[in-house]
């Protein structure tokens, strides 16, 4: 400060010009700081980023270059976005099946709750998923579903398939599953 105020009254002008270059110094590297963070991102990062600026498109584009990539968390993330926010189901299925062939067993899970809510499933499809998926609590959400539609009675099960039902709706309405809690 001393300084500034010595070339102040010496040579207004320079002090000036030398405060701007300071400022600008400070800006450039703040920018630089900014892209380097920025470029070290992969388009997932970058895809949930748009997603919470509410760049949906971009989003999408960044997470449809890491699925084709085979990045199953970028698949999952599709299907979820055309799951419950754009609400087209088709698509949804299509990624979380690209999701489960990487080997995420939530979404081939997912994938069964996907084809329920567009009324494209039936009871016998669910006896040939892999087991692994049939412990996913999305899963067992699918299997209360099933069993509390009206086409279902509930006096043809067995007192311990319809605790071990209860259980699954349990398991995920506290995994968290919004759905499971509305059948509860």
């Amino acid at each position: 400060d001393m300084y500034y105020g010595y070339a102040l009254s010496i040579n207004p002008a320079q002090a000036y010009a030398a405060t701007y270059a300071s400022m600008m110094q400070e800006q450039l590297s703040k920018q630089i700081k900014r892209i380097e963070i920025e470029s070290q991102k992969d388009d997932y990062e970058r895809g949930y980023d748009a997603l919470l600026k509410g760049d949906i498109e971009k989003a999408i584009r960044c997470w449809e270059k890491e699925s084709l990539q085979g990045v199953s968390q970028a698949s999952k993330a599709l299907g979820d976005l055309y799951h419950f926010r754009l609400k087209k189901l088709d698509k949804a299925v299509h990624f979380y099946h690209k999701a489960l062939d990487a080997g995420d067993y939530e979404s081939g899970a997912l994938a069964i709750a996907a084809k329920l809510h567009l009324g494209d499933l039936s009871e016998n499809e669910l006896q040939s998923v892999d087991p692994k998926v049939q412990i996913e609590p999305w899963f067992k959400y699918v299997e209360a579903s099933l069993a509390s539609t009206p086409i279902a009675r509930l006096e043809d099960y067995s007192d311990e398939e319809l605790d071990n039902l209860l259980t699954g709706l349990h398991d995920a309405v506290d995994y968290g599953v919004p759905f499971a809690a509305h059948l509860m």
